[in-house]
This record gives C-alpha cells, structure tokens and sequence, in this order.
C-alpha cells in the first residue's frame, strides 16, 4: 500500500517539475511563439502587400482564409492534414522535390521549427494576439504599412532583415527595443 501511494505521488510530483518527460507540454502561441518564426521565415513573400500564391501569414485570420491553390494554411487540431506543414515536411523530406515547397528562397525550416509549428496547430493553433482597436488597425493599414512597404521591405522583411528588424507588420515593430 505505501509503495503505491509513493508511485501515485511520484506521479504527480513529476507532472509539476519543469523540463520532466512526464511534464504537460507549455501551450504554443501565435504571438509570442509561432509569429517570429514566420516573420522571420515566411514573411518576406507571405505578407500582405505581396502574398506569394495568395496567402497571407501575418495573422491566423489569414492563414485561416488560406491562399489562391491549398486553401486554408492550417487545420486546427490537425497538423498532419495542415497545407502549411505538408509544404515544409515536403522541403524537409524531398531537399527540392513537389510543386509546393517552402521557403522557395531559402533554407528549409529545421526540424524543431516545423515541432513549434505541429504542436501549435495540435493544440488548436491558439491566437495570443494583443487586440487593437479596428481604427487602429485600419490607420496602419492606410497609412503606415504603405510608407514601409515602399521604404524599407526591401531590406526589413523575411529571413535576411537587416539587422534582425522586421517591419512587415505591427507586432514585427512592436518588439523593436529601442
């Protein structure tokens, strides 16, 4: 009886212990997680003044809507049925192969970034996003993002920033420390 009460508390006790197999895995958000990766690895060509094949992946609503060919990038709950993932895992496994294979200019995602990804769209691709006003949005829409996409995408967007500077979207210059 005390071994089992031992083990059934090990158990537990083990459930709380950061960095333990047994640990619940930490929750993926789109803010504060799986966003830097994709201003860093996808944006240069998915954002919204220039969505390569019509996707957009500056904000889950838009990946959610999905782009010209593949439909929605992701299937919450469902990475494996999620375009987004087959596109990378096809960059991964082929080194070159398929129609769709992403980044097209660049150096495949690794394999703990495509993780990230998976385990953020297995727990329903959860949204962190700060929320903004919509006169907010719609002032930086009109009048901001056009100055930067004219002036500075060239050299702040995608995986060769400037400088680690993205400035293809609001929460890319949010995080500037300056």
């Amino acid at each position: 009886m005390k071994l089992r009460a031992s083990i059934v508390f090990l158990c537990i006790a083990a459930a709380f212990v950061p960095g333990c197999a047994y640990a619940q895995a930490e929750i993926v958000g789109f803010d504060r997680d799986v966003y830097p990766l994709l201003e860093k690895r996808c944006n240069g060509c998915h954002h919204a003044e220039e969505a390569g094949g019509g996707l957009d992946l500056t904000r889950l609503s838009t990946m959610l809507r999905g782009g010209d060919d593949l439909g929605p990038a992701i299937v919450p709950g469902k990475p494996d049925e999620s375009p987004l993932i087959k596109v990378l895992h096809n960059n991964v496994a082929d080194k070159g192969g398929g129609e769709y294979f992403m980044p097209k200019d660049g150096d495949p995602l690794t394999a703990h970034e495509i993780a990230l990804l998976k385990n953020w769209i297995s727990q329903g691709a959860l949204d962190d996003t700060p929320k903004f006003a919509d006169e907010q949005i719609a002032f930086f829409e009109k009048e901001i993002r056009p100055i930067l996409f004219e002036h500075c995408f060239k050299c702040h967007a995608g995986e060769d920033a400037e400088s680690g500077l993205q400035l293809t979207s609001r929460q890319g210059i949010e995080r500037v420390n300056v």
